[in-house]
């Protein structure tokens, strides 16, 4: 500690403020991806109680996650990038049968960054926040109305 105390008392006035600096970039980054961690394992906690929930009830899956998974990397793709592509949107919510496949899309797709986003200052968003900023909110109410016509609770 004393060698430590030392150099930073033989640094001058702008190697101690350079040297903040770092440390404080540095622990921000830190507290970043930690706060990032905690969204993750509260996300996974929270997806297989709702799941559990939904299956204890007889609600079964109507397609495997492989199909899920695949559906959430259309999606990013419909929505990454200049314009949304509704119709494919439109199509793959179509597909769902039930409220567990709404979680289950929710799950595949997880938290994901924007190619357009500055990733180190933006955190990765899940599937609700990516179609909340990416439709309008007329968009929306025709997705959910068509969800609520094909029998599911579970909204955008």
């Amino acid at each position: 500690m004393k060698a430590i105390l030392d150099s930073w008392k033989r640094m001058t006035t702008i190697q101690q403020v350079i040297t903040i600096v770092i440390i404080a970039v540095i622990l921000w980054f830190v507290v970043k991806w930690l706060k990032e961690q905690k969204v993750v394992a509260d996300r996974i906690v929270t997806e297989k109680a709702e799941v559990k929930v939904l299956q204890e009830s007889g609600m079964k899956q109507s397609y495997t996650d492989s199909k899920f998974e695949s559906w959430a990397n259309e999606l990013e793709n419909y929505m990454n990038g200049g314009g949304t592509k509704i119709t494919g949107i439109n199509r793959i919510f179509g597909y769902l049968h039930n409220d567990l496949d709404f979680v289950k899309l929710e799950k595949a797709f997880g938290l994901r960054l924007s190619s357009y986003s500055w990733s180190w200052f933006t955190s990765p968003s899940d599937l609700m926040d990516w179609l909340k900023g990416d439709l309008d909110p007329d968009e929306i109410k025709a997705i959910n109305k068509q969800l609520k016509l094909q029998g599911l609770t579970k909204q955008i």
